[in-house]
């Protein structure tokens, strides 16, 4: 199409036939290679999240720091993602615990054997039903594949039998 050429529509026909010749010379997904285009060759704020197909973007892809605590969704993380699966990361998991009677004013120390448990680590437990009342129960720092639980007696006088239970933990190392 020249400049000169009548169309139908007048200017407006000239340029919807000027947008039509540019749209069919365009180039299409089909007709890149493979990585041909870069980040260098991207017009900026050109991808937004909605043409980032879900999953396209996997850990080996994100860079050094690129994502902080500040890009995390509050209440969005749960126990199995703090920990996650790499050899000697955090270990999650449940497990039951049969303290045994203890004194009056005495505290017990329960060493669960637990692989992958390291000296020094951080240890949260929440019991997994509610307690019966009469005594405590704390986790201790772990010891090299142990999990250590106190439990302590709050009534001076009387001895206290704490029933076998569950309880969710999360080690976390320092």
């Amino acid at each position: 199409m020249t400049d000169n050429e009548q169309t139908a529509g007048g200017p407006l026909g000239r340029i919807a036939g000027k947008l039509k010749e540019a749209a069919g010379s365009a180039v299409g997904n089909d007709e890149l290679a493979t990585d041909s285009v870069d980040t260098a060759e991207l017009i900026a704020d050109s991808i937004s999240t909605i043409k980032i197909k879900d999953g396209a973007i996997t850990n080996a892809k994100l860079g050094a720091d690129s994502v902080t605590g500040a890009k995390v969704q509050n209440g969005s993380l749960t126990a199995p993602d703090v920990a996650g699966s790499a050899p000697g990361g955090p270990l999650s998991g449940q497990l039951t615990i049969d303290p045994g009677s203890i004194a009056g004013g005495a505290c017990s120390v329960q060493t669960i054997s637990l692989s992958g448990v390291q000296a020094g680590d951080h240890v949260i437990l929440n019991g997994v039903s509610a307690a019966t009342g009469g005594y405590s129960v704390e986790a201790l720092t772990g010891t090299t594949n142990n999990l250590r639980v106190q439990f302590c007696n709050t009534d001076a006088m009387t001895p206290v039998d704490p029933p076998s239970a569950d309880y969710a933990y999360l080690a976390i190392h320092p």
